[in-house]
């Protein structure tokens, strides 16, 4: 949780690479063709939930076994052109929109370069902050699935944002609370979140 590898650390491998990029497709810059297979869920960056986008390259569709059932099979619905049953087609159209608007800000690398300055925001103040840290390689850190610890009082601090009117900051039952920092998040909500933090730490 919270790390992601940047394009630059993906060489080409003989053997398939296949990635779940629900977090990071069409938040940041990816060289696609070194993956064999692509796959998506697009409530994350993409529209709303209820549909999946794949991105398979056509020799990795045929090595698909012919024991798979038909509705779970890429390489059958690649061959019939179609779909087996009516898609949730209010979220077809939301990833039409978002693609759309991502086109007309200049393309997933502005899109990128927005989300760098959301995320940039956060961890200047964890490495800052001497009540919150995050202890991930700066190279690895994900730009759209941030993770956070707190020294002391989680759940306090957890009840405090949800007094402010912030919400959905995950702890997931572990250390870490996530902040999922994905594009349809402006900047204006990370610089909320920032001021509540500063004057949480300024008071504990």
């Amino acid at each position: 949780m919270g790390t992601r590898f940047p394009d630059s650390s993906i060489e080409y491998y003989e053997t398939p690479l296949i990635c779940d990029m629900t977090s990071n497709l069409l938040s940041e810059n990816y060289t696609m063709d070194k993956f064999s297979l692509v796959f998506a869920s697009c409530a994350k960056n993409m529209g709303t939930s209820g549909i999946s986008v794949v991105i398979a390259k056509k020799d990795m569709l045929n090595k698909t076994k012919d024991n798979i059932p038909k509705i779970l099979s890429y390489n059958a619905y690649y061959n019939s052109h179609n779909s087996f049953t009516t898609p949730n087609t209010f979220s077809i159209y939301m990833i039409n929109k978002m693609l759309k608007y991502v086109d007309d800000i200049g393309g997933i690398g502005e899109m990128e370069k927005i989300n760098k300055e959301k995320s940039d925001i956060i961890y200047d103040f964890l490495d800052e902050s001497k009540l919150f840290y995050n202890d991930i390689e700066k190279d690895y850190r994900s730009i759209t699935t941030i993770a956070f610890s707190i020294k002391k009082n989680k759940e306090k601090f957890l009840e405090e944002a949800r007094k402010n009117n912030i919400y959905n900051l995950s702890d997931y039952n572990s250390d870490y609370i996530r902040i999922g920092l994905y594009n349809g998040v402006e900047k204006s909500n990370v610089k909320k979140l920032i001021e509540f933090m500063h004057k949480y730490e300024k008071n504990n």
